[in-house]
């Protein structure tokens, strides 16, 4: 694993998703508790993948629920799914459907926390599973990267951004207490008031006696509070591939775009290219973007960004590849379906028409999977799609692991690459982290929904090597 490194987001703790290879898996836990490396709190967790499937299920539904109005118990009903969005006309939500998001939520990031340490064994510390869960909280008092790596075996996701690290001791809602820092900083429609959205290293409550439990507070969840990398492995090991964190352009950042053509879509796609096209060091490959592998393919020879905003889908009677993206119309036709190891595996081994595999090694594109109004990538798809742009080169793919409104997904998408893109060429994980605070300071969570397979402080730069 990663050594930490110094300055404002060290890594603090490390997990690794394991396969033994003999049916049994584990998570893999070392945290520095100082951040410099020189005390570890290591132990492992016993982890059964399919058991906590309807676990892992519950929390994203709950993620995608907040497109949509919670009643006062924070349950959305099928005629509410059925109705128009609870977001008003900039992604916003009110403050009272921001308090039963962050609650509902809060109620499975607690599982998750509870499934991922509860039964943590503890090596070599002499310390009981309570005293290290207390320890691992002390680690994580204030933002920090936490980098998950996962054996190629394991090929298994964790939604670790809606990890909630505060416990609900009861569950009863009426005993909760929301955060002090909520009612003081978001007004009645929403909106944070604190000037341009200041995010902060912890609650500043967080010393409380009142905040330790049974409290709701927007700095409990992972995803907000910290930066979450998750770069690939090398083979059936623990430690992090040479992915690269570096993606090289010349003087404008070349963006390979491929669309969906979904009739209810199209309208607010052709304005949300018109945004992009604007950015100033922006540059779209192609005037008019992909709506078919054919199209796409020539794109994809020496890339520096891939961008798919697309459905993703699942072909049911391909058992073994099942995963694909959805670009151009949503039919039967193959050139409009994107395989992981049917398509992307196929064109790699294309010794004519495949890919510029010096270009790619060299450039180390960044592929962004924006997947809006479907829920058929399921948990593991995205992973396959990451790991098959790894074998090529990527330094890093971001996607989404639930289905995202258009809405939501474009916004995210403008903010991302406005923030990666020169004069702020900021790193991948702190404008992730950003545009989350962005939709979450007008009452908004969908940005937890988006997950970095990569390093955080990837980020784009001028090539050295030049024209």
């Amino acid at each position: 694993m990663a050594e930490g490194d110094p300055g404002e987001h060290p890594v603090r703790l490390s997990l690794m998703m394991n396969s033994n290879g003999n049916g049994s898996h584990r998570i893999v836990v070392k945290a520095r508790q100082d951040g410099q490396g020189t005390r570890d709190l290591v132990g492992h967790t016993p982890y059964d993948p399919q058991a906590v499937g309807m676990i892992l299920q519950n929390a994203r539904d709950a993620l995608f629920d907040c497109y949509f109005e919670r009643d006062e118990s924070g349950i959305v009903t099928d005629t509410q799914r059925d109705g128009p969005p609870a977001f008003n006309d900039k992604n916003g939500k009110s403050l009272a459907q921001f308090k039963r998001d962050l609650g509902t939520l809060a109620i499975q990031g607690s599982a998750l926390f509870s499934l991922a340490f509860d039964h943590v064994k503890t090596e070599g510390s002499g310390l009981t599973s309570a005293t290290w869960q207390r320890e691992l909280l002390k680690t994580l008092r204030e933002s920090a990267i936490i980098q998950i790596t996962r054996v190629s075996s394991a090929n298994y996701v964790f939604p670790w951004s809606l990890v909630y690290e505060y416990p609900l001791i009861t569950a009863e809602r009426n005993e909760w207490r929301v955060c002090q820092i909520v009612n003081e900083e978001w007004a009645q429609d929403g909106t944070r008031k604190l000037p341009d959205g200041e995010m902060h290293k912890r609650c500043k409550y967080h010393d409380e006696s009142w905040h330790k439990k049974n409290v709701i507070c927007p700095y409990g969840f992972w995803g907000l509070k910290h930066i979450i990398e998750e770069p690939q492995s090398i083979q059936d090991s623990p430690t992090v591939a040479d992915v690269g964190r570096r993606v090289y352009f010349a003087d404008k950042l070349d963006l390979a775009v491929s669309i969906t053509e979904d009739p209810a879509l199209v309208n607010k796609i052709a304005t949300h290219l018109g945004n992009m096209a604007r950015l100033p060091d922006i540059r779209f490959v192609t005037p008019q973007p992909a709506t078919g592998w054919k199209s796409l393919r020539p794109n994809l020879k020496a890339p520096e960004i891939v961008y798919f905003l697309c459905h993703g889908e699942a072909d049911e009677t391909n058992a073994l590849d099942s995963a694909y993206l959805s670009i151009g119309a949503r039919d039967d036709d193959p050139d409009h379906r994107i395989y992981a190891v049917g398509t992307l595996g196929a064109w790699i081994r294309d010794l004519v028409d495949g890919p510029d595999t010096d270009a790619w090694a060299h450039q180390r594109p960044l592929v962004f999977i924006n997947g809006c109004h479907t829920n058929g990538l399921r948990p593991g798809h995205i992973v396959s799609f990451a790991s098959a742009f790894a074998s090529l080169g990527a330094c890093g793919v971001l996607g989404t692991e639930v289905r995202v409104p258009i809405s939501v997904a474009t916004e995210v998408a403008e903010s991302f690459f406005s923030k990666i893109a020169p004069p702020q060429q900021m790193t991948v994980g702190d404008a992730l982290r950003q545009l989350r605070w962005e939709l979450a300071n007008k009452g908004n969570v969908l940005g937890l929904a988006y997950s970095l397979y990569g390093l955080a402080d990837l980020r784009v730069e001028t090539d050295p090597a030049g024209p």
